[in-house]
C-alpha cells in the first residue's frame, strides 16, 4: 500500500516543502535565504524504516499503516529559539490543516527540569480538504514537520539513528556525553538569543540616529545614504550610542548651524559628507573629542577637517 502511494505522498511532500517556507516568510516578512538555515526538505519515510516503526518498535499502533503519521516528514531550521516559536505560531495559525503537538520539549523540560534531551517542535499537520496536485491528496493525509534550531538540528544529526533507536546500544558515557552536549546547547541558544536582543537595540538606536539627523539637515543639501557605512561609524561609538538624546543634537545643531555650509562644500567631493550620521560625528568631536578622534574608524583625514571647521586642535586632543 505505501508503494502504492508513493507518487501520491511525493507529490505532497513537494508541495509542502515549497508551500510552507512561502507562508512563513510572508507571515514573518523574513528573507528566506537568511532566516532558513538549511533547506526546507520534505522526504517520504523508507519502507524499511516504515515496516520496522509498524511491526518491530513496540509502538502497539491498532492500524499501523494508518497510525504512522511521519509517511512524509520535514523539518525547518532556523537560528535562535524566538525565531522557531514564530514559525510554530504561523503553523498553528494555517487555515487548510488541523494540527497537533506530537511533542513539546517546553512541557519535557517544565516536568524533567534535571533531564537534558533531545529538543526539537514536532508537528503532526493533516489537510483539512483534498488536494489536487500532480496527484490527488486525499483529506487528511498526514506530515510530520519538526521545527529546530541550528545548534539542535546538528544534535539531532549526530544522534537521532545513534542512540534513541531502541536497536542501537549506546554505553552509559555515549550518553552522559550527549546529554552534556544537550545542555550547552542549551545555554549556547539562550546566549545567542540574549546576543539577538542585545543587537536589535542596537540596531534600533542607529536607526533613530540616521532618522534624527536626516531630519535636521536643510533642503539644499543633497544626502546619498550607504546605511551599511553610517551603521559601520556608529558601531565603533556604541557606548556613546546608547547615551545619545535627540535634544542634545538638535541643541548641538542649532548653535553651530553654520557646519552645514561646511559639509554642503565638501558633499562635493567626499561621500562622507554625503551621509546623515556626519551631523552625530561633529556632534562627538564637539563635545567628546577624545572619544571622537580615538575610536574614529576610517581615515583620520577625514575626522581631522572636522575638528578643524570647529575650531578644536585635533593634535591636542
Amino acid at each position: 500500500k505505501y508503494l502504492s502511494e508513493n507518487k501520491m505522498l511525493t507529490a505532497y511532500a513537494n508541495y509542502l516543502a515549497d508551500m510552507l517556507p512561502s507562508i512563513i516568510v510572508s507571515e514573518l516578512k523574513v528573507s528566506k535565504e537568511s532566516f532558513f538555515k538549511v533547506p526546507t526538505i520534505f522526504r517520504l519515510k523508507e519502507p524499511g524504516s516504515l515496516i520496522q516503526k509498524a511491526f518491530y518498535r513496540e509502538k502497539n499502533y491498532s492500524n499501523p499503516y494508518y497510525d504512522i503519521t511521519d509517511k512524509v516528514g520535514g523539518r525547518i531550521v532556523v537560528l535562535l529559539e524566538e525565531q522557531a516559536n514564530n514559525v510554530c505560531q504561523v503553523i498553528e495559525k494555517l487555515n487548510s490543516f488541523v494540527y497537533s503537538k506530537d511533542r513539546d520539549f517546553e512541557i519535557e523540560r517544565a516536568n524533567n527540569p534535571e533531564i537534558f534531551n533531545y529538543k526539537s517542535h514536532h508537528y503532526i499537520l493533516k489537510n483539512k480538504v483534498e488536494l489536487k496536485l500532480e496527484e490527488t491528496v486525499p483529506e487528511g493525509t498526514s506530515v510530520e514537520i519538526q521545527i529546530r534550531t541550528l545548534l539542535q538540528h546538528a544534535y539531532s544529526e549526530l544522534t537521532h539513528d545513534t542512540i534513541y533507536k531502541p536497536n542501537t546500544i549506546a554505553t552509559p558515557e555515549v550518553k552522559r556525553s550527549v546529554a552534556k552536549s544537550m545542555a550547552l546547547i542549551e545555554v549556547t541558544d539562550q546566549i545567542f538569543s540574549q546576543v539577538s536582543i542585545e543587537l536589535k537595540h542596537s540596531q534600533s538606536q542607529f536607526s533613530r540616529i540616521i532618522d534624527d539627523c536626516t531630519k535636521l539637515f536643510p533642503a539644499d543639501i543633497t544626502l546619498d545614504p550607504d546605511i551599511k557605512l553610517c551603521n559601520f561609524i556608529l558601531d565603533a561609538y556604541l557606548t556613546e550610542v546608547n547615551q545619545y538624546t535627540q535634544v542634545n543634537l538638535k541643541k548641538f545643531v542649532t548653535e553651530y548651524e553654520f557646519i552645514f555650509e561646511k559639509i554642503k562644500e565638501r558633499s562635493k567631493t567626499k561621500f562622507l559628507y554625503k551621509q546623515p550620521i556626519i551631523l552625530f560625528i561633529y556632534y562627538l568631536v564637539q563635545k567628546r573629542r577624545i572619544i571622537a578622534k580615538s575610536k574614529w574608524p576610517l581615515s583620520f583625514v577625514d575626522i581631522k577637517d572636522i575638528f578643524t571647521d570647529l575650531g578644536v586642535s585635533y593634535d591636542n586632543s
